[in-house]
């Protein structure tokens, strides 16, 4: 008799679980049948643990984002093999760790399966939040006003806006760091005399766990700022017109830069000096009016322009026009002389009471 106790140093390559099995221990392979070389053990039953697999949790990503799906196997005889389902988003499906990049949320499932074919299942999901959505439109606004930008506000989602990249030497823009908000109130002023812009980057956040976020631009065109050389202030008689032209930086696209105005009686008597008006409308080249003063003293309407170009508005300037009055010369009685003799003196007045010297020229009428 032969008692020989051995240790195995890897599990029994298919055994199959629940089954009886003797061991045969030979010298060698060639004396495995002769019972003098050879001894068999006694009948064992052979227990093999179920296969398990266990897979990673539920994960939540953003869309265009991607995770690591890991199985691992266990129980019955190693090694393992997988198979994922479905094929849709995964950079592999027979590899235990797989790259998932669903655009949609997805539920897989992973099938692990040992040497003797006995298998196991298990389930995850990736949900995908999608990228949040900005909706916003290019703006053209007018120099030394606030942009006024709005992006269409989404439930659930925050906004933040920088100024990435300025031209032509505009001011107040933000460029270090973000403004928030579904507006863009910059107040933006372009010292040029034509257009130039500024674009921003929007940046949208979901108030998700993870936070997903994305990304857009726009571009803000600013008119530029009206700069104007008021004229001098005139001087005319009554019943005179006059024009005054401004010097504006703006000259183009033509006409240019145009002027409405309204006129109000600064100083004089009131209602003296008649003929003021108003223009609103913005066609103006030139601020041209006829003022008649029936009073005794000068009067001086004040003249309160608007310029315009490319559609903006700029910063109201004053035109006075000092209108003198109309002149009255008072009757006079011319005295009788002797042919020959000294020549009267005969002295005119007049209804100026506003200063200055009077002066008048004659005529001879009859003989």
């Amino acid at each position: 008799d032969m008692n020989v106790t051995i240790n195995l140093p890897t599990p029994i390559v298919s055994a199959l679980s629940g089954k009886l099995y003797r061991i045969r221990l030979a010298t060698t392979a060639a004396t495995v049948g002769d019972p003098i070389c050879s001894v068999v053990s006694q009948i064992s039953k052979v227990i093999v643990p179920p296969v398990v697999v266990s897979v990673t949790p539920p994960v939540t990503i953003c869309f265009g984002q991607s995770t690591v799906l890991t199985a691992t196997g266990s129980g019955g005889t190693a090694p393992y093999t997988y198979t994922w389902t479905p094929v849709a988003g995964l950079s592999a499906t027979n590899i235990s760790n797989p790259t998932a990049s669903p655009t949609t949320s997805t539920v897989y499932s992973v099938t692990s399966r040992d040497v003797d074919n006995c298998s196991a299942t298990a389930t995850t999901s990736v949900t995908v939040i999608p990228l949040p959505t900005i909706t916003v439109a290019p703006a053209t606004v007018c120099s030394g006003v606030s942009a006024n930008v709005t992006i269409t506000p989404v439930s659930g989602v925050s906004y933040s806006w920088r100024a990435t990249t300025v031209n032509g030497g505009i001011t107040g823009a933000t460029t270090v760091g973000n403004g928030t908000g579904a507006i863009i109130n910059d107040v933006l002023v372009n010292p040029g005399t034509s257009n130039a812009t500024v674009t921003y980057t929007i940046t949208a956040t979901t108030s998700s766990s993870p936070a997903c976020t994305s990304t857009a631009t726009v571009l803000v065109t600013v008119r530029p700022n009206i700069v104007i050389t008021a004229p001098t202030n005139p001087t005319i008689c009554s019943g005179a017109a006059f024009t005054a032209t401004p010097i504006s930086n703006i000259t183009t696209p033509a006409p240019g830069t145009t002027y409405s105005w309204t006129a109000s009686l600064l100083s004089g008597t009131p209602g003296s000096v008649t003929i003021i008006t108003s223009n609103t409308a913005t066609t103006n080249v030139s601020i041209t009016d006829t003022l008649t003063n029936s009073g005794a003293v000068n009067g001086v309407v004040r003249y309160v322009v608007t310029p315009y170009a490319n559609g903006c508005g700029g910063v109201p300037f004053n035109v006075d026009v000092t209108v003198r009055p109309s002149l009255t010369v008072n009757t006079i009685s011319i005295p009788a002389i002797c042919s020959g003799g000294n020549p009267a003196a005969v002295t005119p007045t007049v209804n100026n009471t506003s200063g200055g010297t009077n002066t008048f020229t004659w005529t001879l009428q009859g003989a």
